[in-house]
């Protein structure tokens, strides 16, 4: 018999009277915050505010299922965002054997330096725990969208998002306070022994569970193990990123800048809450031959570009994507330490969950951009990853555990294809990398405001 090194227990839980439980399962009334220090959510649209409750109506029709499994012990993969989140959320749910890994000492910001969070995540963090007032990032969630044009900046018009805007530092940092992710455990290697999955790590001991689930981003060890045959290839743009001295006058909430003649996209917000600074975000086609020369590797090796690898050359080409920008926007960015993150997209998936031949059978899972990034500009990849998460709980111990799965990942992959050829769709309208629709003919639009869930259209 092989040795094995269980997983952590937490104590007993009661789902009964668990917070996240009632949040999930009972919708807000309309109009009233279901949190604190989210002032911002009380505007919201009539479409995306039917969005939400619709999601709480359908959680609540899920959570009370009829007889359970006991509960997995589940590892999770990743502890950027998604995989601490997800932890909190399935001890919250009675699944308290869970423990999550993180490759290196501290987790990076893989995706972006500010998100936003809807109404349905903000409600799902503030009942794990999350200060929400401390991961607010902007006290003004208008976003302005502006056509850059030969005569300056022209402003198409102005929404307000369903939520909260948020930075990874602050989300990162309260998510980390409520969950104890175990750093320097970088996976090499999935296997299964006496029906358990063995996690096989650099350095580390090997750790055994029943559930693994993958939260590790972009660059996915999980997405290589379970899908190799599923690569990501670089889609030809690259998204720089930074902070700066807030410029005078000061940007506006969420500001986008549209440059379709050149190929450009061009974001900044106001004045960070937690320091201050103006975050801002330029989005440009980059040959990989270039990316390679700064990075030091290919974009679908080196997931991200750290200050650290930005020299002349680097600068060099910053310069030459700034140049087409207004004056004061090409200067922001020189006073940044900047970071670039490359758009690699992939074919669509097929599955998410492997495998689950029983009810009593090990099974992984990819969940968030493991599974398949979404492009950075729809806003949806932390999103989708927590409503993936909080779908797949009740699965994992019910007794048709199977057909549930089974389920779970249909409406997964379903949801999925919208918001990746939302994202496609979008990123080609402004002449950005190449365009390859998800389903010839077709392409997404949202049926409501701008925010509302997007749905298949003709093309």
């Amino acid at each position: 018999m092989t040795s094995r090194r269980p997983l952590s227990r937490g104590p007993p839980h009661d789902v009964r009277s668990d917070p996240l439980v009632l949040a999930v399962a009972r919708p807000p009334p309309r109009g009233i915050r279901a949190h604190p220090g989210a002032a911002v959510c009380r505007a919201r649209s009539s479409t995306s505010e039917e969005r939400d409750l619709a999601m709480y109506e359908h959680h609540s029709r899920r959570l009370p299922s009829g007889p359970r499994l006991a509960a997995p012990s589940v590892a999770i993969v990743g502890g950027s965002l998604v995989g601490p989140a997800v932890e909190l959320c399935l001890r919250r749910l009675g699944i308290a054997d869970v423990v999550t890994y993180e490759a290196l000492p501290a987790a990076l910001s893989q995706s972006g330096g500010v998100m936003g969070l809807r109404h349905d995540t903000i409600n799902l963090l503030a009942a794990l725990g999350v200060d929400v007032d401390a991961i607010t990032a902007l006290s003004d969630s208008a976003v302005h969208a502006y056509d850059l044009t030969a005569d300056g900046p022209v402003e198409r018009g102005s929404s307000l998002f369903p939520g909260v805007v948020t930075s990874w530092d602050a989300l990162h940092g309260e998510l980390r306070r409520l969950c104890d992710v175990r750093t320097s455990h970088r996976l090499t290697a999935l296997d299964e022994v006496d029906g358990r999955w063995r996690l096989r790590f650099a350095n580390q001991p090997d750790a055994f569970a029943d559930v693994v689930l993958f939260a590790d981003g972009r660059h996915s060890t999980g997405r290589a193990l379970l899908d190799p045959t599923r690569p990501l290839h670089y889609n030809g743009y690259i998204v720089w990123r930074g902070l700066a001295p807030a410029p005078t006058p000061f940007p506006r909430g969420f500001e986008r800048y549209y440059d379709a003649a050149h190929g450009r996209l061009f974001s900044r917000t106001a004045p960070l809450r937690q320091s201050g600074l103006c975050y801002w975000e330029l989005s440009h086609e980059l040959p990989a031959r270039i990316y390679t020369e700064i990075a030091g590797a290919g974009p679908t090796e080196r997931a991200f570009i750290l200050p650290d690898r930005i020299d002349d050359h680097a600068r060099a080409a910053i310069r030459e994507a700034a140049r087409y920008l207004p004056g004061s926007f090409a200067d922001l960015i020189e006073q940044s330490e900047v970071a670039g993150i490359p758009v690699n997209d992939g074919a669509m998936p097929t599955r998410a969950v492997f495998p689950r031949s029983s009810a009593n059978s090990p099974i992984a899972v990819l969940l968030g951009d493991a599974l398949l990034p979404v492009r950075l500009q729809v806003g949806a990849g932390l999103n989708q990853g927590l409503r993936q998460a909080t779908e797949l709980a009740d699965a994992l111990i019910a007794r048709d555990r199977v057909e549930q799965l089974d389920r779970w990942e249909g409406n997964t992959l379903g949801r999925l294809a919208r918001w990746v050829e939302q994202g496609r769709s979008r990123a080609h309208r402004t002449n950005l990398g190449v365009y390859q629709p998800v389903r010839p003919g077709r392409t997404t639009a949202p049926l409501g405001d701008q925010w509302s869930e997007p749905e298949w259209v003709t093309a």
